[in-house]
């Protein structure tokens, strides 16, 4: 029967390879989905990874960066730099709004402001221009500026005050938000915060544990709370995910459900068209499991290649996507393939159990007829 579940397959390439697109088309859908979702996130944390910062100190019921609000008093900034195992602390102001770019376009951003002479927390990498901002100055995701299609010396407004551009970041853009660079005293100023920090990125000294001093931190330090970077950036991460979190499921539920709907009457098609042969193989002596389970040998089939086909058609779109589309991030990853592949088997096998019914009424005298 396993022969007899594959040799049917093959006799009819046309239809097979139809229905495994029509598979495939439902998986890659899901896929790229769940993938734009997931390269929003590692955007949104992205300032959080690259701000070279070993622990982060917050306000005290603060958790995340992301759509937050944190203040750490002037007392409190200065009780983590005097702190055992501290290297370096730096803070840095925080507020998050829209930037008006160019004619009436408006974006979501992370306003942060740093000091001049701040060892962490700006810019990373230029494309155009300077990293660090003075008064008046703002550095700004290139292509942010490229949808305004502004340039080095034309001005972005926040809050109703303008900033000339003098830098172009890289790696600081994405569809949820952009990191948007400007001095401490205009950040202050529009904040209206005049003493302490958002936020204090803390640098740990040699031969001191990240963790075990972000702990010392939060219990010493008051009305502060404090993380080591890996778990300040998964709660980011996290809380970016869970926002898209529904849609992701109601996607992921319609493609499983055309999936099924692919399978089921692609199985109850080749079924029908092949009772005879069934009623043949039970006449012979075939018990009703081992027609079932070429049943659903030839779903399962059909599934691994539609799965086959979208993984071939999702890995060169991350990149082509990001070439052609520089504000979407696309970031599959191997779990979530993964996932998405046993998810697809376990609905092929769903799906397989309608005409695996239809199988079992078979009458072996119908041979005869």
């Amino acid at each position: 029967m396993i022969r007899w579940a594959l040799r049917t397959l093959m006799a009819e390439p046309a239809a097979t390879l139809a229905s495994a697109l029509g598979l495939a088309t439902a998986l890659f859908l899901v896929a790229f989905l769940e993938g734009v979702f997931v390269g929003i996130s590692e955007e949104v944390v992205r300032y959080l990874e690259r701000s070279d910062a070993e622990v982060w100190v917050m306000g005290k019921r603060v958790r995340n960066m992301h759509m937050a609000t944190s203040f750490v008093a002037a007392s409190s900034l200065a009780a983590v730099r005097d702190m055992e195992g501290v290297a370096e602390a730096t803070p840095i102001l925080y507020l998050n709004t829209m930037v008006e770019v160019g004619d009436d376009y408006n974006w979501f951003a992370y306003i942060v402001g740093t000091m001049p002479g701040a060892p962490r927390g700006r810019a990373w990498a230029a494309v155009k221009g300077r990293r660090v901002p003075q008064r008046g100055e703002a550095v700004v995701p290139r292509i942010l500026a490229a949808k305004g299609n502004l340039d080095l010396g034309d001005e972005v407004t926040i809050t109703d005050r303008r900033y000339r551009i003098v830098g172009l970041s890289e790696e600081t853009f994405s569809m949820a938000n952009s990191v948007v660079f400007l001095h401490w005293d205009d950040v202050a100023d529009l904040t209206g915060q005049q003493t302490g920090a958002s936020y204090v990125l803390v640098k740990a000294k040699t031969g001191t544990s990240p963790v075990e001093l972000a702990g010392r931190i939060a219990r010493e330090v008051d009305e502060v709370a404090a993380f080591d970077k890996a778990t300040f950036v998964a709660a980011d991460r996290a809380l970016a995910l869970h926002m898209g979190a529904e849609l992701i499921a109601i996607m992921t539920l319609v493609g499983a459900v055309v999936g099924a709907l692919v399978v089921g009457w692609t199985m109850f098609v080749l079924v029908s068209r092949r009772r005879h042969e069934l009623a043949v193989a039970k006449a012979l002596g075939a018990s009703n499991r081992a027609v079932v389970a070429a049943v659903a040998l030839q779903a399962l089939a059909l599934t691994l290649i539609g799965y086959g086909i979208a993984l071939v058609v999702a890995l060169p779109v991350e990149g082509l996507v990001t070439h052609a589309v520089p504000e979407v991030t696309v970031g599959f990853s191997a779990n979530s393939l993964l996932r998405l592949g046993l998810v697809a088997l376990a609905v092929a096998l769903l799906a397989a159990l309608v005409p695996a019914r239809r199988v079992l009424k078979l009458d072996p005298a119908e041979v005869f007829a």
